[in-house]
């Protein structure tokens, strides 16, 4: 069974809370590949769990590739770039039966219903993802053209290195662009709808960096520390003495808890005894730096930035009580006892990693929900106007 591309995008999460914690970091690679690529391993079954595949063909041969099935945001949507949606579409509900069945045994099919509905089936999901796909496409790309954003150099040149490392990598023996298109064309994938993919992933970084900056550097401390204060976000670093092994997670012996207990007092006590704020702020790096066992302290070097439910709540009280650079008595939780100097709020304090492992700060993510925000809104103006005639494609028509 042929397999649709999966291109990397960074573009199809519209309406999520981190929508754009892509857009600081560089564009992925657009290139195709075949998906999906890990097969789960089969468990020992009497009775294998057989998944129907689609009869792709047969549903191509509906209509005519250039055919117009529909019109999003007044850009013609024609059946061949709607075909690769819905391949794309169903290839990945596919994966997700095969591997129900592979891990689980359970045997998940197109036709079971989703709910009490009988008529709402994994198959009539198809077309609604399709048209949410598309959907999210168009979106981004009116939205670059209302806010007047056009592709940079960088992204011109980035759109340019992409493509010839696809060509090179899936252009055949040679190398060639024709050999490239024919690779498409065997995935369902039209050359026209590859490059406006690729356009629109650069518009949408481009978008953000024109509005924000490359590194979210255009949020002005003022808006991040009031994003940060509408989060009910506080800032704390503190000294851990643990009193659980950690490789075993067991509570360590009673006369040891009640050594470390004492020496995060004498911590505690000589900090609390510090009253300038400098000496402080030194003082307290260099015990840390002796002393602590946070294994969060390598990733998070000045202290956590968090909000209500992040931390465990001995810590999260313990901070909250505090007022800025007051150091906390030695507060226990069962990881063991914290030292806590409470912290201002820093724009550009580390609140949490992207999946990429970037460190997203204030400015990063306030700027990510006011673009996704912003993209949400011109989302509800974009309206799908079916072509008359066309009609979706029932999916159970055309399993084999």
């Amino acid at each position: 069974m042929r397999k649709a591309i999966a291109l990397l995008l960074t573009l199809c999460l519209l309406c999520t809370g981190l929508m754009g914690c892509a857009a600081q970091e560089p564009a992925p690679e657009a290139e195709p590949s075949p998906s999906p690529s890990a097969e789960p391993e089969a468990l020992p079954s009497q009775e294998p769990i057989v998944i129907p595949t689609v009869d792709y063909e047969s549903l191509y041969a509906l209509h005519e590739p250039e055919e117009l099935v529909m019109t999003i945001d007044g850009n013609d949507i024609h059946w061949n770039d709607y075909f690769y949606m819905l391949v794309t579409a169903c290839e990945e509900m596919a994966y997700q039966f095969n591997t129900m069945a592979s891990y689980y045994g359970i045997a998940v099919n197109w036709d079971d219903p989703i709910g009490e509905d009988p008529e709402q089936t994994y198959a009539s999901l198809i077309p609604a993802t399709v048209e949410s796909n598309l959907h999210q496409l168009m979106t981004i790309k009116g939205f670059a053209a209302e806010n007047k954003v056009e592709l940079s150099s960088e992204s011109k040149e980035g759109i340019a290195a992409q493509l010839e490392a696809a060509i090179a990598n899936y252009g055949g023996e040679e190398g060639s662009e024709e050999a490239f298109n024919a690779y498409l064309e065997s995935n369902w994938l039209p050359r026209s709808l590859y490059d406006e993919i690729n356009r629109i992933n650069y518009l949408y970084q481009d978008g953000f960096r024109q509005t924000y900056g490359a590194d979210a550097e255009r949020v002005s401390d003022a808006d991040a520390l009031a994003w940060l204060e509408e989060g009910g976000y506080m800032a704390c670093d503190h000294i851990l003495l643990m009193t659980i092994d950690s490789s075993t997670g067991e509570s360590l012996e009673e006369a040891k808890v009640q050594e470390i207990q004492k020496k995060a007092e004498e911590l505690a006590q000589e900090l609390a005894a510090i009253e300038d704020r400098e000496e402080l702020l030194k003082r307290f790096r260099e015990l840390k730096d002796e002393y602590t066992e946070d294994t969060g302290a390598a990733h998070y070097p000045d202290g956590y930035t968090f909000t209500t439910g992040k931390m465990v709540p001995e810590f999260e009280n313990g901070c909250r009580e505090l007022e800025e650079y007051q150091v906390s008595d030695p507060i226990q939780s069962s990881y063991g006892y914290h030292i806590i100097l409470r912290l201002p709020l820093d724009p550009d304090g580390i609140i949490e990693f992207s999946s990429q492992g970037t460190p997203l700060n204030a400015r990063k993510l306030s700027a990510n929900q006011a673009y996704g925000d912003a993209l949400a809104a011109y989302a509800q103006k974009v309206k799908i106007s079916p072509a008359e005639g066309f009609e979706v494609p029932n999916i159970l028509d055309y399993l084999q």
